[in-house]
C-alpha cells in the first residue's frame, strides 16, 4: 500500500468514526466501519480512545463538571473544547443524543467483546479484557438436535459453522440484533452485524443502532435498515419477507434493490431479478421460542 493510499485509508477511518459517535452513520458506513475493525487491532484501539472523550465532553456538556479536569494547553484549546461541549449539549437535548449513546455502547462493546483485543491497559484506565470465541449468545432454544457440538443456552455461540438438524435457537449477537434460527439450518455468525446462512430460516429484529445488518446467503445479500425481516435459503433460492421497515437486496453486478413492509420476494441465484413470493416465509418470533424453551 503507498504512503498515499495508506493516509486516505487512514482519513477515511477517521470520518467513519466521527460519523458513528454522532449517531449520523448511514448502513453502508457501519458496513464499511465493521469491516476496518475487524481488519486493524490500532483501528479498535483508536475508536475506544474516540469513544471515551466523546463520553467525557458530553459529561462536561451536562453540567460543566470536567471541563475543568483537561489541562488546557493554550486559551484557544479552551475555547474549542468549550466550543466542542456546547455542542454535545445540544445533541443531548435532541433525538440525537439517544442515537450518539446507542452508538457508542454498540461499537465499544462490539469491539470490546469481539475484536481480538489483548488484555492492556488504555490510556484512560480501562482494563480491556480478552475477547471471546464469538459473536452472539445462545439465548434459548427449544427441541434441537445438533449435528456440530452442541453450544448450551447462556453460553457464547462460537465462532465457525453450525449445524442444526431440527428444533429452533434464539441468538443474541452483542450489536443488539435478536436472531431466530429454524432447523434444518447451517450458519455462521460472521460479526455482530453481518451472518451467513447456507441452509435453513431466520428471523431478525434489528434495532436502529444495528441498522446495515446483513444475512449473507449464496444468491445474494440481505441488508437491514431498522427492520424485522425473515429469510429461508434452499439451496441457491432464497426467500425474504419484510415484516417491518425496509431491507435492500445486493446481487452480483446488480444495484441494490429495496423492499418494504408486506412485500415477500424470491432469488434464485446471483445473478437472476428477485421475483415476488406469493407465500410469505414463516418463523417463530423470539418471544415464541422463549415460552417452547420454558414448556
Amino acid at each position: 500500500m503507498s504512503e498515499e493510499q495508506r493516509v486516505r485509508r487512514e482519513q477515511r477511518f477517521e470520518d467513519l468514526v466521527r460519523s458513528a459517535l454522532d449517531g449520523n452513520a448511514q448502513a453502508d458506513e457501519v458496513h464499511a466501519l465493521d469491516e476496518l475493525l475487524m481488519e486493524s487491532e490500532n483501528n479498535r484501539k483508536k475508536l475506544i480512545e474516540s469513544a471515551a472523550f466523546e463520553c467525557a465532553l458530553a459529561d462536561a456538556a451536562k453540567g460543566d463538571r470536567s471541563l475543568g479536569t483537561i489541562d488546557p494547553a493554550t486559551d484557544e484549546s479552551v475555547v474549542m473544547r468549550r466550543a466542542r461541549a456546547e455542542k454535545k449539549d445540544a445533541l443531548l437535548s435532541s433525538r440525537a443524543a439517544a442515537a450518539l449513546i446507542a452508538t457508542t455502547v454498540l461499537v465499544v462493546v462490539a469491539v470490546m467483546l469481539t475484536r481480538g483485543l489483548t488484555s492492556k491497559q488504555l490510556g484512560s484506565g480501562i482494563q480491556v479484557a480478552s475477547s471471546p470465541s464469538g459473536f452472539a449468545v445462545v439465548a434459548s432454544q427449544a427441541g434441537v438436535d445438533w449435528k456440530s457440538p452442541e453450544v448450551l443456552s447462556g453460553d457464547i455461540l462460537p465462532q465457525g459453522v453450525h449445524h442444526i438438524g431440527s428444533g429452533v435457537i434464539r441468538l443474541e449477537l452483542f450489536s443488539g440484533v435478536q436472531l431466530v434460527v429454524e432447523g434444518e439450518a447451517k450458519f455462521v455468525i460472521d460479526s455482530p452485524l453481518a451472518v451467513t446462512l447456507n441452509q435453513g430460516a431466520v428471523r431478525a429484529y434489528v434495532p436502529d443502532v444495528a441498522h446495515g445488518f446483513r444475512v449473507v446467503t449464496e444468491a445474494g445479500k440481505i441488508i437491514d435498515y431498522g427492520t424485522e425481516f425473515s429469510v429461508r435459503v434452499d439451496g441457491d433460492t432464497t426467500d425474504v419477507t419484510v415484516l417491518d421497515g425496509e431491507v435492500g437486496v445486493v446481487q452480483s453486478e446488480r444495484p441494490e434493490i429495496r423492499f418494504a413492509r408486506g412485500d415477500s420476494l424470491r432469488v434464485r441465484n446471483a445473478v437472476t431479478k428477485p421475483e415476488v413470493l406469493e407465500t410469505p416465509v414463516r418463523v417463530m418470533s423470539s418471544s415464541s421460542v422463549t415460552r417452547a424453551a420454558r414448556q
